[in-house]
């Protein structure tokens, strides 16, 4: 699609049989940010995968690559039917500085995936300098994994936090953590 790369794909079915097909927006290259602007999009088939839609952007639009809307992962809460869909941007995870992080939002998707929030940022309950959590307040870098998450018989969420703890980029410093919510 133009000068536009499409990335990290994932499918989830909504409560009315849609498929939903999101994916990341890469303009002007395939790179992660802080190099290109995200953003968020999906495509949905009513047929069971026979015919698919327009692309939608679900995120707000990505004017800069300083805010961005990417690597997605996606819950559909069985008990409101609403898609959960966490992304990150802003910063690069290894290139992080203590006062320059990734961001984490979310965004939820009501309707069967009709109509989309704003991004809530959430990165202050996750981690940062202005977490309360004093452990977590000291990490550099975090962001969910790109994919599908899990709900738990009892409603529980579940997403895979990927972790720079500290200055060291390299991937032997990376934790994983599983964030979750009930």
């Amino acid at each position: 699609n133009g000068n536009n790369y499409y990335r990290i794909p994932t499918l989830v079915v909504a409560k009315n049989g849609d498929i939903l097909a999101f994916s990341d927006k890469r303009k002007g290259g395939a790179g992660d940010v802080p190099n290109h602007p995200i953003e968020t999009v999906m495509k949905r088939s009513t047929d069971n995968g026979t015919n698919w839609s327009e692309e939608v952007r679900i995120s707000p639009e990505s004017p800069t690559k300083n805010l961005s809307y990417g690597d997605g992962a996606y819950i559909l809460d069985r008990e409101t039917g609403n898609i959960i869909c966490m992304v990150v941007g802003d910063y690069g995870f290894l290139t992080t500085k203590r006062d320059e992080y990734p961001k984490i939002r979310l965004i939820i998707g009501k309707n069967n995936g009709h109509d989309w929030s704003e991004p809530i940022d959430i990165t202050d309950e996750i981690y940062g300098p202005n977490c309360k959590n004093e452990e977590r307040k000291q990490w550099y870098a975090a962001f969910v994994t790109a994919g599908n998450g899990v709900q738990l018989k009892d409603g529980r969420m579940l997403f895979v936090l990927n972790v720079r703890p500290s200055s060291a980029a390299n991937l032997q410093s990376i934790r994983n953590y599983a964030l979750y919510s009930d």
